[in-house]
């Protein structure tokens, strides 16, 4: 079963679809209250890594990368990662899944937000983290709920909100 089809995936890119959906909606709201001197521009993209590894006490996603997908708003394409990449070429000794230190910022959102999740081995818990700002971002770890078309992600609690 690829990503595409497998329903706890499909659930998975729900809350990507979610994020953009309220991140963009924020930006909006905020260009239109006139609280930024700049407008607010929305985001150009997600970038979407699946992590091998999590700490699930403190709620931190780790390395290695599995996958990586870009995500535009309405489409997920997948990538090679880039993450996976670079710890190919040199040795990082940070285990978790952090930002890039180049990313670009336009009013209080990046041009490109970040999402790390990591699935269970059991798949019973998904560890959804994101940031899409440099002070937006949160750590979120979901029960799994039933299977298939019945299942649907619970929010079991926030580890981090920025």
């Amino acid at each position: 079963m690829g990503w595409k089809t497998d329903w706890l995936y499909i659930l998975v890119f729900g809350l990507v679809h979610d994020l953009w959906a309220e991140t963009n909606h924020f930006a909006e709201q905020m260009t239109e209250q006139n609280r930024l001197q700049a407008p607010q521009a929305n985001l150009d993209a997600l970038r979407v890594y699946q992590c091998e590894e999590a700490d699930l006490t403190k709620g931190f996603c780790q390395k290695p990368i599995l996958h990586e997908w870009v995500y535009d708003g309405s489409v997920f394409t997948e990538g090679v990662p880039e993450e996976a990449r670079r710890q190919k070429q040199q040795h990082n000794s940070h285990p978790f899944a952090v930002l890039p230190t180049s990313q670009e910022i336009r009013g209080t959102l990046f041009t490109e937000g970040m999402v790390w999740f990591y699935i269970t081995v059991d798949r019973k818990h998904v560890l959804f983290t994101y940031q899409v700002g440099p002070r937006f971002g949160r750590r979120m770890k979901y029960r799994v709920e039933g299977q298939e078309q019945s299942g649907r992600l619970a929010l079991e609690r926030h580890c981090w909100i920025s």
